[in-house]
C-alpha cells in the first residue's frame, strides 16, 4: 500500500544527524505535500559547509512518500534532471524510534547511511 499523505505524528518527522566519514549533517524531515522531505540545517564536508541560516535551502530529498514500513522514491537532492525526469533514488527504514537506515542509489549502487535522532 502506498501513502502519500502524511501524518503530523508520523516516526521520520524531525531532526536528524549523521556522522560519516565523508561529512556531518543535521537535517529536518517535515511533510512536503507529496510526502516528506529532508532540508538541511548543517552540512560540512570539509570542502563544502552550509548552515541553513542563510536564505538559501537545501534537500537532501523531497517526495519521499510510506509505503508499509519504509519511505521511498524520494528525489534526491544530488540528482539531475534529465529527459526521463529525476532519479527517484532514496529508501528509508526506522530501525528504532531514534534511528533511520537511508539508502541512496548511486549510479544503480546501494549506499547506507545511519540517522540518528537529534532531541532539539
Amino acid at each position: 500500500m502506498l501513502t502519500a499523505c502524511s501524518s503530523p505524528n508520523d516516526p521520520i518527522m524531525g531532526y536528524w544527524t549523521v556522522q560519516s566519514r565523508f561529512y556531518q549533517g543535521t537535517y529536518k524531515i517535515i511533510p512536503d505535500g507529496k510526502g516528506f522531505s529532508a532540508a538541511v540545517v548543517y552540512y560540512n564536508d570539509g570542502t563544502t559547509v552550509f548552515d541553513s541560516s542563510s536564505n538559501n535551502q537545501w534537500y537532501v530529498f523531497q517526495q519521499a512518500v510510506k509505503k508499509d514500513s519504509l519511505y521511498v522514491d524520494g528525489i534526491s537532492g544530488a540528482s539531475s534532471k534529465s529527459s526521463s525526469g529525476q532519479a527517484k533514488t532514496i529508501c528509508l527504514k526506522l530501525s528504532s524510534p531514534d534511528t533511520l537506515e537511508v539508502t541512496s542509489y548511486h549510479f544503480k549502487q546501494p549506499s547506507k547511511e545511519l540517522w540518528t535522532r537529534k532531541n532539539k
